[in-house]
């Protein structure tokens, strides 16, 4: 309850900000939509990155880095191409011009067809490929974490999600209609804060549990190329010449992200927010790339085989909650992981802990629950004897059996006698003595 209280707390001190920041009700479209076209470098540059970076970046990027590499720092470190020739070249013309809207711009330079048709597929775009991701990404999380908060809303998944998605729309449209772009920077000031927050807290966590800046290079060395060969199936290099291009439109033709540059009090602080907020890109391929990287370190003696999947889980009863269950809420952001893992896997009312391929698991380092590390152990510890595909222990029984023929036919009682005669201790009776005595 006070983990949704704090979410809570969070949308009424955005919607707060939105409010006070609103546009007077006699203010004309250049004040409504450009702010009086007051704003300095800082707020676009801020403003700018804020609105470029959604959850997709911490989810998808993230993962994807834990496959391959640095190699996703291409997609922040290549838009500075579109930033700066955005800043030095778009931006004069459009300020010059002072025009509202990047249709307004198509109009007068190619005729109302022309910039028609940018708008509808802007529009299109932005709703489909940009703002409904976000949506849904958000609504499914909070449909996750609190299943129990929301499944007042209906038994069905779908129309949770449909209610959420429409309910965190209208938030945002509201204070963005009520406060026109001076809310909209304002709240991005704030949200920029929380995103740059807990990134670098994010971050600070993985690479000390990984051991440090430099066990990134000691221990995932092979991740950390930024340039793949040609022939690679997912990142190639020679993408990166059609990622400059879309990087030309993104970044130069775009209103979503030019609509700050456009309210810029002058051609210096647009040009100057634009750049700036280029080398803010790079603090967010720090927090965003990195902490999968480090991932793939700290799993390196259990790696997943599929990132994206899990083949074993142990699912544990709510007990008062999504932060009430014994033992889950005792790790920082587990419960909300198993949460989603859990309604992932349709299995609402219940936390799902994946179990790593080795017998230590991560998750029995932080719970403090007797019971539940003794459930989560022993899951772990049987997951190769269930007759399923999994179930290994013909292959051990066959083994062992092969191990014990190969010492008689060399002459030994037991494969142990065997092996012990080349390691240090040299015999079955001085292995069992020096274990004696540590007891």
């Amino acid at each position: 309850m006070v983990d949704f209280g704090i979410v809570l707390a969070y949308f009424a001190v955005i919607f707060t900000i939105g409010l006070l920041a609103r546009a007077d009700s006699s203010a004309d479209p250049e004040e409504y939509f450009l702010s009086s076209r007051s704003l300095r470098w800082p707020s676009i540059a801020i403003s700018t990155i804020a609105t470029n970076i959604e959850a997709g970046h911490f989810l998808s990027v993230a993962g994807a880095a834990y496959v391959d590499g640095l190699a996703l720092a291409n997609f922040e470190l290549n838009a500075i191409f579109g930033i700066v020739v955005a800043a030095f070249f778009f931006i004069p013309l459009y300020l010059r011009l002072r025009v509202v809207t990047i249709s307004q711009f198509f109009e007068q330079k190619f005729g109302p067809q022309i910039a028609l048709a940018y708008a509808a597929l802007m529009i299109a775009l932005y709703a489909l490929l940009y703002l409904g991701t976000a949506l849904f990404w958000a609504a499914y999380a909070l449909d996750g974490i609190f299943t129990e908060m929301v499944a007042w809303i209906s038994d069905s998944q779908a129309v949770r999600l449909g209610v959420l998605i429409v309910a965190l729309g209208a938030f945002s449209a509201l204070y963005t209609y009520l406060g026109g772009l001076r809310a909209v920077v304002r709240t991005d000031l704030a949200q920029f804060v929380l995103l740059l927050g807990g990134g670098l807290i994010t971050v600070s966590v993985a690479v000390r549990h990984l051991g440090g800046w430099s066990a990134l290079f000691v221990k995932t060395g092979h991740l950390m190329h930024l340039h793949l060969p040609r022939v690679h199936q997912r990142i190639p290099w020679t993408g990166l010449i059609g990622m400059n291009l879309l990087n030309l439109n993104y970044w130069g033709a775009n209103q979503v992200i030019l609509q700050r540059a456009l309210a810029a009090k002058s051609l210096r602080d647009a040009q100057l927010g634009l750049l700036v907020g280029g080398v803010l890109k790079y603090v967010m391929l720090l927090i965003i790339v990195i902490p999968g990287i480090a991932m793939a370190g700290i799993l390196a003696d259990a790696p997943l085989d599929a990132p994206d999947m899990v083949t074993e889980i142990v699912e544990i009863p709510y007990a008062g909650g999504p932060f009430g269950a014994k033992g889950i809420g005792e790790i920082p952001m587990a419960g909300p992981a198993a949460a989603v893992a859990a309604t992932a896997r349709d299995l609402e009312g219940t936390f799902v802990i994946p179990l790593l391929n080795t017998s230590g698991q991560p998750a029995l380092a932080s719970l403090e629950n007797r019971a539940l590390r003794e459930r989560i152990m022993v899951a772990s510890l049987a997951r190769g004897s269930q007759g399923t595909e999994f179930d290994y222990r013909g292959n051990v029984t066959r083994m062992a059996r092969l191990r014990a023929e190969r010492a008689a036919m060399l002459g030994y009682p037991t494969h142990a006698v065997y092996v012990l005669e080349q390691q240090t201790a040299e015999t079955v009776e001085a292995v069992t003595a020096r274990l004696a005595g540590l007891t």
